[in-house]
């Protein structure tokens, strides 16, 4: 149709005009006569070069006035003034005459350097090193592969190190990982503030799933304090829940939903006492008694746990007919939102007395 014939007419029409119009003119553009292609020229890669990450690599650390030999046998140089701000344990290390232990033949000796012996390897030295200088902080994608730079920084006095290891652990991927082992490790170093936070994720877990490896240096004062506190919140939860009486009682269905959901959430608080699942809309879907029909939206539902629904908890009404094992009755909700604002003014974190 010509452009002239729906002009003015309608503006969807004008809008779909103009774009097949456009369409057409990148469609001629793209003729191959009118592009010209640019071939860049051959170039021989190095088989290194096929491994090289675009991320810089790990420093060299071959600049200082001193030596911190590797267990593996590996030289680090360093500078004995950065050490020494960042560490006591350098600072009176270097206050002692130094040795050169090299082997007169070795091609590193180096008799004006001082060489300190370590017993870390060469990635432990580097990541510490790394946290020590003003140098981008190095990547821990694990606990594992954290814990043995937290244990050098803590070896050698460096605060500083620590701090920032804390600060790793504390995010939200490591810690929610293994909440159990980040509590012992901080419990080993005397982290408190790390003990705390760890604490509170270990209420998000449950604890029958936690690992032999988690627990290796835990003391059992800890892993009692821990538990004991974990046993109090839970309690706390447990009695939020069933001092408020339920909003509504049938008189004709034997059991409503309210029922069943409190009797799911106390389980699920002795192995998790946290709010955040009983009151998700996926758990209430559990009480729900599945061989009567759910209402929902004013109608009645059949099979209204077997996947996910559009339905929210503000969305839920009674509908028609007398079913009301899943009805939710405005006094329902008030009743919910009450009870959920009860767990959630619980405070979920450790008290200082019981850190230590």
């Amino acid at each position: 149709m010509a452009r002239n014939a729906v002009a003015g007419v309608c503006a969807t029409c004008d809008v779909h005009w103009a774009f097949m119009e456009g369409w057409k003119e990148l469609q001629s553009m793209c003729m191959p006569g009118k592009i010209t292609y640019f071939v860049p020229p051959s170039r021989t890669v190095s088989p290194t070069e096929t491994n090289t990450s675009s991320i810089a690599s790990t420093p060299a650390f071959d600049q200082g006035d001193v030596v911190l030999r590797s267990s593996d046998g590996v030289s680090l140089h360093a500078w004995r003034r950065i050490l020494s701000e960042s560490s006591p344990f350098f600072r009176a290390l270097f206050d002692l005459p130094q040795q050169d232990t090299f082997p007169a033949d070795s091609p590193e000796c180096d008799s004006s350097l001082p060489v300190i012996d370590c017993q870390e390897d060469t990635s432990t030295l580097t990541s510490l090193l790394q946290l020590i200088y003003p140098l981008p902080n190095p990547t821990f994608l694990t606990i594992d592969e954290l814990v043995p730079a937290l244990e050098a920084a803590h070896k050698y006095d460096v605060p500083s190190a620590v701090s920032t290891l804390v600060t790793l652990l504390r995010s939200r991927k490591l810690l929610a990982s293994d909440p159990v082992r980040v509590y012992a490790l901080a419990q080993r170093y005397t982290l408190p503030s790390l003990s705390r936070a760890a604490a509170s994720a270990c209420l998000h877990t449950d604890l029958d799933d936690t690992s032999e490896s988690s627990v290796l240096h835990l003391s059992a004062s800890a892993f009692t304090r821990l538990l004991a506190w974990r046993n109090a919140h839970s309690q706390a939860i447990r009695k939020a829940l069933t001092d408020t009486p339920f909003a509504y009682t049938c008189g004709v269905c034997r059991e409503r939903w309210t029922a069943r959901w409190l009797t799911l959430a106390l389980y699920e608080v002795a192995r998790r006492p946290v709010g955040e699942v009983i009151f998700s809309w996926e758990f209430i879907l559990q009480a729900m008694d599945m061989e009567r029909p759910a209402s929902v939206g004013g109608h009645y539902v059949s099979g209204f746990g077997t996947g996910p629904t559009a339905a929210t908890w503000g969305g839920v009404a009674v509908g028609s007919g007398h079913y009301c094992a899943n009805a939710v009755t405005e006094g329902d909700r008030e009743w919910m939102r009450a009870l959920n604002m009860r767990v959630a003014d619980l405070e979920e974190e450790m008290p200082e007395m019981m850190v230590s």
